[in-house]
């Protein structure tokens, strides 16, 4: 018990440095000129994707959380955050949370899941839990807002959330790399 919330809280803490790396630094050079709920390169997704291969159903209360908080972050800075608000963001952070669980309950299905963190895995398991994402999310913001761009910002968080993906994980295997070579140095 005190592993899975030791790590949900890691998860948490990762989700929202990550948020902040994207938010207060790439999304800098983006200069996009529609509305900012999507990312070009949105590094959490890369975190759920490889948390949930990882550690499966016991990580999802840290997705939740992170997904929940940066949300609401998010409606706080484009000022006061309605019931509205709260509502969109509590139905994108479900939807978030379980993108990745769901497409590797997909993969698992068809019998097409190995359960390693390959380039492979993560590529697939990313495109499909970015489609269920952009999905959850656009259809809550269409239903909350009514006069949300859904086409093009469908399009967005899908190509965010790979890319987000793939640089994390070579980010990771960078890193890893670097770690592994100096452990064999010593």
């Amino acid at each position: 018990m005190t592993k899975n919330v030791s790590e949900n809280f890691l998860v948490f803490i990762l989700y929202v440095i990550l948020f902040i790396l994207e938010w207060f630094f790439i999304n800098l050079f983006q200069n996009l000129e529609i509305a900012i709920a999507a990312s070009l390169i949105y590094l959490p997704h890369g975190l759920r994707v490889i948390a949930t291969i990882l550690r499966g159903s016991k990580i999802l209360p840290g997705l939740f959380l992170g997904h929940f908080m940066t949300g609401y972050y998010m409606q706080l800075s484009d000022g006061l955050v309605t019931n509205t608000d709260l509502i969109a963001t509590l139905f994108t952070s479900l939807g978030g949370m379980l993108s990745a669980y769901i497409a590797i309950f997909i993969l698992k299905y068809f019998k097409n899941y190995s359960g390693s963190i390959t380039l492979n895995n993560i590529l697939i398991i990313a495109l499909i839990s970015s489609v269920i994402n952009s999905l959850a999310s656009n259809i809550t913001y269409y239903v909350m807002y009514q006069s949300w761009d859904a086409y093009v910002q469908f399009l967005l968080f899908i190509i965010g959330d790979l890319i987000g993906a793939i640089v994390l994980f070579y980010f990771l295997k960078f890193t890893y790399g670097i770690i592994k070579d100096n452990i064999n140095n010593i």
